[in-house]
């Protein structure tokens, strides 16, 4: 064989450089799959170790958010519950933040023998019908300074929540729980009622809760067990940290839905769920007592608003440090709020000035209050501030519910506090003067006081009980009945007062009296005066802290009284001086809060708005069309285009005459006439009394009778004096002539505008009745105003100065 053959044949029989091989699909994706799972389980087992064992937050909050489902507690059904029907449907997502997730559903927990201890379906009480209406109650609470361990724990977070379903008496269907990343915890139940949820900050310490049933029965009560179980103290909290370290809870509660009725959302609009229960923002907001008598029910809390008080402010005024909040902590506490039925009855801050309102006024209008009759006045505020008067010897205080005067002996104690009064006692039900009969009020005027009666009358009853605008039966039996109206007036004595609170002030919104919920008190007005009453005015209060202005009105079986109403601020101060009980400790004092002079004579005139509200009664009053006491349409003459001159009539001496036209229906120089001097009754009665012993004052009643006119729109005997050139006006037989007339609004028993335009009334705001030429004397028609005694001798000259020019035939 050639050489070069041997070479090839070797060179084919060498081993091949190149080579492929073969293998199955099954093998190719078995390893693809393979190494895509180890990646899987190494990556989620790194990012577990990572954030449970080495992230610095995780080691503040020493808890595992792992956790396997059957540690978590089932949601048991209450062994006589039946376990409902219903279906189970979720989806769950992958999101990467979630570290763990946990769902239970509810398990029947009752043996037979336990079955057979509960009583039969028919025994137990049928559901109420509202279970079953598209409504229901919905309560947040917001906690914070909770322990972080707790608030990152599923565990301990599903047992609160289960168990606060149990202790509610409510039913979880089921539940699931999320452990977030890094930290944080959400939680949502589903109940048979409908939901509890909630959500976690544990470095923070905050928990955000959301409960809502549709059942009738209140979660109000439940409060305390949701902070209970949720609201677990931090460690150094519990070690003796602060008062601002310790857990606070903040919520609200609110009624959803639409239920059926025409007043089915009425509660909703009741004072107690619009400004309390369903505002978040108070600081504090503590039952005090939730008390169900057999007439209302009674709730109270203290409540800290941070518009007005600061929760820090107050806590500082509990540390006793010498702090200005500590020194004085009257200044820092609570609110105390009343509610009846869910209507604000009355609050700590605000409760002395609208009790001291309530009594002060008609006490002092009276010349001598010796008996005093109250119509409610279950917090014992109002008997309290009718005491604190030295002339009286008697308070009645009529209230249907004892268990009113024993919830505020309990709960209200500065309500009825009259430990500060010498000779009373501690608690003003206990006062000797003072006597509380527990039954009906209108029963018991009716049975006491029918025709001729001849028990002991009272100097002033105040009503102290529901306003008008109450949509309560009580509330038409009291303000709508002509018997009960005829049954006070005869209770009381000829100068007797009737003075009640008549509930939220006007709005210059509101419709007219005659056909708003104003209507009651306008009817309690018309059948006292048909009973004798022969004037009533108006007032209102700001101070009470109510949500709106408080009303008042008070009734004056005699005139007379009204000069006592409006006295001057020096009289009444000098009247608080003499009839205030002394002050123990402190005889400078008296024991009057707020009430004084100047207050009171804030009350002697109606608003503008009850004016404006009046006059939308129909038909429309014809003074209503007059703004501020003036008629728009008319013109004024000034004083300037007024002369003095010699007059023209027999015996005259100066008189006025016009340098240019007056037109018919003119004002005369108002301009100069606002600034009339008054005399009132008071005064008027010194000057009188005193003219015939002192020479000096003897030119001032002269003055006053010959050139004044009398009144008696203050209820007794004043007058008034026009210091213009008005005073230059002689009378006419037949007028051309200025003509005025205020004798109409002397009587009137209710009329806010004649209330707020007396003084214009009684200064004279006369007209002429026909054109006045330029230079014709100016004559005035005034005989129907000379009516009392101190004007005779004017009269008497008037009538022969017409005799002289019209001399009888």
């Amino acid at each position: 064989m050639a050489a070069h053959d041997r070479k090839k044949s070797k060179e084919d029989n060498a081993p091949s450089s190149h080579f492929h091989v073969d293998i199955t699909l099954i093998l190719f994706w078995g390893s693809i799959v393979s190494a895509s799972l180890v990646a899987f389980g190494i990556g989620y087992f790194s990012r577990v170790y990572l954030f449970t064992s080495l992230s610095p937050k995780v080691n503040i909050l020493p808890s595992s958010h792992v956790v396997r489902s059957e540690t978590l507690p089932p949601p048991l059904l209450d062994k006589c519950k039946v376990l409902p029907q219903f279906v189970y449907t979720s989806k769950h997502y992958e999101t990467g933040i979630r570290t763990t997730s946990d769902n239970m559903l509810v398990r029947h927990q009752a043996s037979s023998e336990d079955v057979e201890a509960c009583p039969s379906p028919d025994a137990q009480p049928a559901d109420e019908e509202e279970e079953h209406q598209p409504a229901g109650q919905h309560m947040l609470v917001d906690i914070k300074n909770v322990d972080g361990s707790f608030l990152n724990s599923e565990l301990r977070l599903a047992n609160a929540m289960v168990e606060l379903v149990r202790m509610s008496g409510l039913t979880m269907l089921s539940y699931h729980c999320h452990g977030l990343d890094p930290v944080g915890v959400s939680c949502i139940g589903v109940l048979l009622e409908s939901h509890v949820s909630f959500h976690t900050w544990p470095i923070e310490g905050v928990i955000t809760f959301d409960l809502f049933t549709c059942g009738p029965k209140s979660l109000i009560p439940y409060l305390d067990t949701i902070k209970e179980l949720f609201g677990v103290p931090r460690q150094f909290a519990l070690s003796g940290g602060s008062t601002a370290d310790q857990p606070h809870m903040n919520w609200s509660y609110k009624k959803r839905g639409f239920k059926r009725g025409s007043k089915s959302n009425v509660d909703e609009t009741t004072d107690m769920n619009m400004f309390l229960l369903g505002w978040m923002e108070y600081d504090m907001k503590q039952i005090v007592a939730d008390v169900q008598t057999d007439f209302q029910t009674i709730e109270i809390y203290d409540v800290l608003n941070p518009r007005f008080r600061h929760l820090d402010s107050y806590k500082r005024s509990l540390a006793n440090d010498g702090s200005y909040e500590a020194t004085h902590p009257e200044f820092f506490k609570p609110d105390r709020i009343v509610y009846m039925d869910h209507i604000m009855q009355s609050r700590l801050f605000g409760e002395a000035a609208y009790h001291e309102a309530l009594v002060h006024p008609a006490l002092f209008a009276h010349a001598n209050p010796k008996r005093v009759a109250i119509i409610g006045g279950g917090e014992g505020a109002t008997l309290r501030e009718v005491l604190k008067h030295n002339t009286i010897e008697r308070v009645t205080m009529i209230e249907i519910d004892e268990k009113m005067v024993q919830t505020s002996r309990q709960y209200l104690p500065e309500w009825n506090d009259c430990s500060n009064l010498e000779g009373s006692a501690d608690s003003c039900f206990d006062d000797p003067r003072a006597e509380v009969f527990y039954t009906d009020a209108v029963q018991w005027f009716m049975d006491r006081y029918g025709e001729g009666s001849t028990d002991d009358k009272y100097d002033v009853i105040i009503m102290d009980a529901l306003d008008p605008s109450s949509e309560v039966e009580f509330s038409d039996v009291l303000y709508n009945n002509d018997k009960l109206a005829a049954a006070l007036s005869r209770a009381l004595g000829d100068d007797g007062i009737i003075i009640s609170q008549v509930g939220e002030d006007d709005f210059l919104s509101d419709a007219g009296s005659h056909i708003s919920k104003k209507k009651s008190e306008q009817t309690f007005m018309k059948h006292l005066r048909n009973n004798g009453f022969t004037a009533v005015k108006e007032y209102s209060e700001a101070h009470g802290n109510f949500h709106g202005v408080w009303h008042y009105v008070i009734l004056f079986k005699d005139r007379k009284s009204l000069a006592n109403w409006y006295a001057n601020e020096a009289e009444i101060d000098l009247r608080i001086r003499q009839r205030g009980m002394k002050v123990k400790n402190d005889p400078s004092t008296t024991p009057f809060r707020f009430f004084d002079g100047a207050t009171m004579m804030g009350y002697q005139y109606a608003t503008r708005i009850n004016e404006e509200v009046a006059c939308r009664g129909m038909p429309r009053a014809a003074f209503c069309e007059l703004q501020h006491g003036f008629d728009p349409i008319k013109e004024n003459t000034p004083a300037s285009a007024l002369e003095v001159k010699p007059s023209l009539i027999p015996n005259g001496e100066q008189g006025l005459f016009p340098k240019e036209v007056i037109p018919e229906g003119s004002y005369v120089a108002i301009e100069e006439k606002v600034n009339a001097i008054l005399s009132p009754p008071s005064t008027t009665k010194i000057i009188q009394s005193l003219r015939s012993q002192s020479e000096p004052l003897k030119p001032l009643a002269t003055y006053l009778s010959e050139y004044g006119q009398g009144h008696t729109f203050y209820g007794m005997y004043g007058m008034s004096v026009d210091p213009s050139r008005m005073h230059f006006l002689n009378y006419g037989c037949d007028s051309n002539g200025v003509v005025a007339d205020a004798s109409a609004f002397e009587s009137s028993f209710y009329n806010p505008y004649i209330d707020r335009s007396h003084l214009l009334l009684l200064r004279g705001m006369e007209t002429v009745n026909r054109d006045v030429q330029e230079g014709e004397e100016l004559l005035g028609n005034f005989f129907s105003l000379l009516v009392d005694k101190n004007t005779q001798s004017r009269r008497a000259r008037y009538r022969a100065q017409c005799l002289a020019e019209n001399p009888v035939a």
